[in-house]
């Protein structure tokens, strides 16, 4: 493992300006989404049966890497694919795309259906689609197993489900923010106590019934030290769920290399913390099945991490449907969003109607004592004009401004 240097315990409190490099590095990170059109096929190059087609679903993620050559090349990771309609898992690995002028390649290493080791690629050609959507097919050739050669046509765009975050850093004064735990099972050397500070996308999966448990993948976990005095990476990606009795319990699972040393397995859950709420994560995870002791490195992670606004997008306050006025619409909308699994708003800041930085029963029923028994108004930007609000920001994709 690279050394972690530690040099002191007391740190420097950490300021929010060391999210801007993170957030430039999160948004190298897409998740995109298969479309209608996506197909893995079967074919027999030795034989005259009829090619197997198999409509299919599911997310990807590409990830900018730097190269030293004319053109964009990207990481292929995460890869989750499964028959439209069916639960089960059919494909899953990660690749390479390379782009350039207006052409593109595709190389995936893959496991489908079991069969681990298959190897797909795809000539360099014309884009079909217009960029940042795909429209590429990528194949064997049928040498691993002719009488099964696959080809995946992969059709996606980036995904309108995912949400950007930032954690808090870490503050060792007051204890308050995100930490990373390095702990020695067996040895007497310190306890270090690591702040630190960076993002992860979280993405939108589906809603189990009748827990009303909204379920989450993590992608693009990249975490740093938020302090000289510290050299720790963390990087991975996992699930997360909320929802559980009224929302008030979570879960997260990630698997993550820290600096470098892949596969250490992460698990915590429990309840939200007083007077935090969902979009909010606050939640520690900590290693599964350590071996034992001695230990030499035993983490634990302290998430505390908010949506982040990267451009800025007015809204109205309220409106949480963004349909553009402000009804008894917008206190449905935020009751089957919260209770019922329904779609989230586009806009978080929007359907915080009261504008105390979280979202609750409170948001939905202040809307409705302002509609119906002359309560106060949403506070600013309010709901009749575009702007911002005061405070902390929940995060905002995109709200129609337009009348």
């Amino acid at each position: 493992m690279s050394p972690c240097r530690p040099r002191s315990i007391l740190v420097v409190p950490v300021i929010l300006g060391f999210l801007a490099a993170s957030r430039a590095r999160a948004l190298d990170c897409t998740v995109y989404e298969l479309a209608s059109g996506s197909e893995l096929i079967d074919e027999c190059v030795v034989c005259g049966r009829p090619p197997s087609i198999t409509p299919i679903a599911g997310s990807f993620v590409l990830n900018a890497l730097p190269v030293g050559m004319k053109g964009d090349l990207y990481s292929v990771l995460d890869i989750d694919f499964r028959a439209t309609g069916d639960g089960s898992p059919l494909v899953y690995g990660m690749g390479r795309l390379f782009r350039n002028e207006g052409e593109s390649s595709l190389r995936l290493d893959v496991e489908i259906q079991g069969t681990d080791g298959v190897h797909l690629e795809s000539t360099i050609a014309p884009d079909v689609a217009k960029w940042p959507e795909i429209n590429i097919t990528a194949r064997e050739d049928g040498t691993r197993d002719p009488f099964h050669a696959y080809r995946i046509r992969i059709v996606a765009a980036p995904s309108t489900k995912t949400t950007l975050y930032g954690l808090e850093p870490g503050n060792p004064v007051d204890q308050s923010g995100s930490f990373l735990v390095d702990d020695c099972l067996g040895c007497e050397r310190p306890t270090y106590l690591i702040p630190m500070q960076g993002s992860f996308l979280l993405e939108v999966v589906g809603f189990e019934p009748p827990e009303l448990v909204l379920w989450y993948k993590v992608h693009c976990l990249d975490l740093q030290s938020a302090s000289e005095d510290f050299h720790y990476d963390v990087t991975g990606n996992g699930i997360y769920n909320q929802g559980a009795e009224l929302a008030l319990g979570q879960n997260m699972i990630l698997q993550v290399a820290i600096n470098g040393e892949p596969a250490i397995r992460m698990l915590g859950s429990g309840p939200f913390p007083d007077g935090v709420s969902f979009p909010t994560i606050d939640i520690e995870v900590s290693e599964n099945d350590p071996p034992p002791p001695p230990v030499l490195h035993f983490y634990r992670l302290h998430i505390v991490a908010h949506p982040l606004v990267v451009d800025g997008v007015p809204f109205r306050r309220g409106d949480s449907n963004a349909d553009r006025q402000l009804d008894i619409s917008d206190g449905v909308f935020i009751l089957l969003w919260r209770f019922a699994g329904g779609s989230e708003p586009s806009c978080f800041d929007a359907a915080d109607s009261n504008g105390d930085g979280r979202h609750d029963l409170s948001d939905a029923i202040f809307l409705l004592n302002f509609l119906f028994t002359g309560g106060n108004a949403p506070p600013a930007p309010g709901p009749d004009v575009c702007g911002f609000g005061a405070g902390a920001s929940l995060g905002c994709a995109s709200y129609p401004c337009t009348p």
